[in-house]
C-alpha cells in the first residue's frame, strides 16, 4: 500500500518561518522563496504532465485553455464537438491541434489541477491548513520569451510553485487593496490595467523548487526564459468581511428590529430615519459580538475549504 503524501504549510514556505510569513507577507507584500530543485520534484514534472495531458477524455475547452501572445485562442481552433465524460455535448480537446499551437509559442493552461494527483492535493491541503481558504490549482506551461498574459492583478492570493525551466516575474505597485471577485474589479479592461499598474517594484527569476507569493491586488506579469517552463499557481480565496455580513443578515432575520418597516422619511424631518439607522447599527454590533455568532464564524473559517476525499483500494472487509 502506498504511503499517504502530505505537506505542511511550513514545508512550502521554508526556509521562511510561518511567524515571519504571517507577519511580513500574508496579504501585505510579495515574496520570492528559493527552494532548490528537489523541493517540488514530487509535485509535478514533464513526465507527470505528459501523462495527465494525454488523458484526453478529462479535458474540455473549460479545463484546457491556450493563450498566444496574451490573446486567448478560440476553442473552435483546438477543440471539436463531442460527448463529455458526463454524457453532455461539449467541446473536447484535439491534442494534435494543441501541439501545433504549442510549437507556435502558445501557453497551455490546465485548470483545476489540485485533485489530479495525491501530491497536488497535498499542496492544496497545506495551504488550506495554513493561511486557509478555498484553494484551486492551475498549471501553466510556457514557451521561451513568449508572454502568455498581459499585466494584471488577481482577486485571490497566488502561491506560484515553480516546477521546470526559468521564468522572470515582474511585480508592479499595488493599485487595489484586497480586491474581490466582483464586477467592480473584474471588468476594468486592459487599458485601465496598463495605466494603473505603476512602476516595477520587484523583478525575480523563478527556478525549479522556488515559490512566489503574490497577495491579491498586486499587478504582475511573467515571461519564460527557457524553452519550456512549468509552474502551478495555487490560488487561495479566504473568508472576508462580506461573508460575515452575509451571516449577520441571516442572524438579523430572527431579530424583530430588522423586520420592522423603516419610519416615514418625513417623520420629524427625517430624524426618525436617522434614529432607526443608529438603532440598527448598534444592534448589528451587538449581534456580531454574541458568543454564539463568533463561534459560528470561527467554525465557518475552519470548514471554508474545498471538500476532498480519497479512496484507497482494495477496501478490506
Amino acid at each position: 500500500m502506498s504511503r499517504p503524501v502530505s505537506f505542511a504549510f511550513a514545508d512550502l514556505i521554508a526556509p521562511i518561518g510561518e511567524v515571519a510569513f504571517y507577519r511580513d507577507h500574508l496579504a501585505k507584500a510579495p515574496v520570492h522563496i528559493k527552494g532548490g530543485a528537489e523541493k517540488f520534484k514530487s509535485v509535478m514534472s514533464w513526465d507527470i504532465l505528459t501523462t495527465l495531458v494525454n488523458q484526453a477524455g478529462i479535458w474540455t475547452n473549460a479545463s484546457l485553455l491556450l493563450v498566444l501572445d496574451t490573446k486567448p485562442v478560440p476553442p473552435n481552433e483546438y477543440c471539436f464537438p463531442g460527448v463529455t465524460r458526463e454524457g453532455r455535448q461539449g467541446l473536447l480537446v484535439d491534442l494534435d491541434k494543441v501541439a501545433a499551437f504549442l510549437k507556435r509559442g502558445a501557453t497551455i493552461v490546465l485548470n483545476d489541477m489540485e485533485t489530479l494527483t495525491p501530491e497536488l492535493s497535498a499542496v492544496a491541503s497545506a495551504l488550506e491548513n495554513g493561511p486557509g481558504g478555498m484553494v484551486q490549482g492551475n498549471l501553466y506551461c510556457s514557451k521561451k520569451e513568449r508572454q502568455g498574459f498581459a499585466s494584471h492583478f488577481d482577486t485571490h492570493d497566488v502561491y506560484a510553485v515553480h516546477i521546470a525551466g526559468e521564468k522572470t516575474w515582474r511585480i508592479y505597485q499595488r493599485h487595489f487593496d484586497s480586491p474581490i471577485n466582483h464586477p467592480a474589479f473584474k471588468t476594468l479592461g486592459q487599458a485601465f490595467h496598463e495605466s494603473h499598474k505603476g512602476a516595477i517594484s520587484q523583478e525575480v527569476t523563478l527556478k525549479p523548487g522556488d515559490l512566489l507569493y503574490i497577495p491579491r491586488g498586486y499587478y504582475h506579469d511573467a515571461i519564460a526564459l527557457t524553452p519550456g517552463t512549468i509552474h502551478i499557481a495555487f490560488q487561495v480565496v479566504p473568508m472576508i468581511g462580506l461573508d460575515v455580513v452575509t451571516q449577520l443578515f441571516e442572524r438579523a432575520v430572527h431579530d424583530v428590529l430588522f423586520r420592522q418597516s423603516m419610519p416615514p422619511i418625513g417623520e420629524r424631518g427625517g430624524k426618525a430615519v436617522d434614529e432607526r439607522l443608529d438603532a440598527l447599527a448598534k444592534r448589528l454590533g451587538e449581534l456580531a459580538r454574541e458568543p454564539a455568532f463568533a463561534a459560528r464564524i470561527k467554525e465557518m473559517m475552519r470548514s471554508y475549504r474545498v471538500r476532498r476525499s480519497r479512496l484507497t483500494l482494495p477496501i478490506e472487509p
